[in-house]
């Protein structure tokens, strides 16, 4: 009977070992459920009728999938590469073709489900001969990246990206926010450091109309002005070197406002070259680089009716080491009233960050609570520019 009772007993444990190993189980099974609320960045909802590509951006936090839903009688125009994966990413591949149809513009969904959740994003691509203006970038920026401002759905500006191959990865160069009354961008925001800089080439001088929106709505910059302004870059061409691709997208009609020889050449080329330096310092520096817009006008070599900009500014957020007092991040902006005899050096003009924006009515760094949370945001908003390198006074 010992035997007998004993082989019982040795079930019994086996059973009680499974039963553990089961609870452990769904404990840890628990632990590791999907909380990531899934969201879609598209940066351009709506585009014209050439064919053309554009890349979207994932937020989840493990497995997901793509697929797109047509809407009325044409399919099978669009496509996605790739269409399932994990986590966040930010290089899935949108291609569509050109539309022919010369009365009817086409839609579709983009739908992402995770085991958190479904979100979409809806894109229009308009018939061909549409020529209104506008409608040609996203309303709002929906992109994470810690360098944008706030944007609106009602402004009348519209937001659009352009991207570079940094060694084998693909990210993007320089995003901006078009204002299609003034034929300016309002800013120009991107990240800096000696990789995304590159090695130095020289400029390419390739003087060009933007390939994201039609040349109707944009600057003649293929040759000067020739109302006494320059053609003055907001991202610098010396940011961005390493290859001629990159370089030549800040030549780019979207990145230019007309701005004074002396001050292009002068105070404004003098703060361009202590940027970079303080980007070389750093893990990243992230950039905004804008116009504040008023009422005087110039005219390109076509006859467009181009804003002058009253001032020109900065607002830089440093990451890295050293200057980094927050969370290792610190923050300052920069201010330049657009004037000819403007004389000092870069630090003259810096200030906070809550300073900037009531001088430019603009909401700078939106993203950076959900890296640092607010109050860590708050005090570099506040944060007084002294922790700048002695080099800019």
């Amino acid at each position: 009977m010992r035997p007998f009772s004993n082989l019982i007993s040795l079930v019994a444990v086996a059973a009680l070992i499974a039963l553990s190993l089961t609870l452990f189980s769904c404990t840890r099974e628990e632990k590791t459920v999907d909380k990531v609320t899934p969201e879609i960045s598209l940066p351009k909802s709506s585009v014209e009728s050439k064919a053309g590509s554009q890349f979207i951006g994932v937020t989840a936090g493990k497995a997901w999938t793509l697929e797109i839903v047509y809407e009325g009688e044409q399919s099978g125009w669009a496509e996605l590469n790739p269409t399932s994966g994990n986590g966040p990413v930010s290089n899935v591949k949108f291609r569509y073709s050109q539309n022919d149809d010369t009365a009817n513009p086409r839609s579709l969904k983009i739908i992402l489900k995770s085991a958190a959740g479904k979100a979409e994003a809806s894109f229009t691509q308009y018939n061909k001969g549409w020529a209104n203006v506008g409608g040609y970038g996203a309303k709002i920026a929906t992109q994470g990246w810690l360098e944008l401002p706030a944007t609106s759905a009602d402004d009348g500006k519209e937001f659009f990206t352009h991207y570079m191959t940094v060694g084998s990865r693909e990210m993007r160069n320089y995003s901006y926010y078009y204002s299609f009354s003034d034929f300016d961008a309002v800013w120009v925001a991107y990240p800096l450091n000696t990789s995304l800089i590159g090695s130095y080439l020289g400029r390419t001088d390739d003087w060009a109309y933007d390939p994201l929106l039609p040349q109707s709505c944009q600057q003649n910059v293929i040759s000067t002005y020739g109302t006494g302004y320059t053609r003055g870059h907001q991202i610098p061409s010396a940011d961005r070197q390493g290859t001629t691709s990159r370089n030549a997208a800040t030549f780019y009609a979207t990145n230019m406002t007309p701005q004074d020889y002396d001050f292009n050449s002068g105070i404004w080329a003098a703060l361009e070259g202590s940027v970079r330096t303080l980007a070389k310092l750093s893990d990243t520096l992230y950039v905004v680089t804008g116009a504040v817009l008023g009422s005087r006008k110039t005219r390109d070599r076509d006859g467009h009716s181009i804003t002058v900009p009253d001032a020109y500014f900065k607002a830089l957020l440093f990451y890295g080491a050293g200057y980094g007092r927050f969370n290792n991040y610190s923050a300052a902006g920069i201010y330049m009233p657009h004037e000819s005899t403007l004389s000092g050096s870069p630090g003259d003009f810096a200030m906070s960050i809550d300073e900037l924006e009531r001088k430019t009515g603009i909401q700078f760094f939106v993203n950076l609570p959900k890296k640092v949370g607010d109050e860590t945001t708050n005090k570099l908003k506040a944060q007084a520019p002294n922790w700048l390198p002695s080099s800019w006074y």
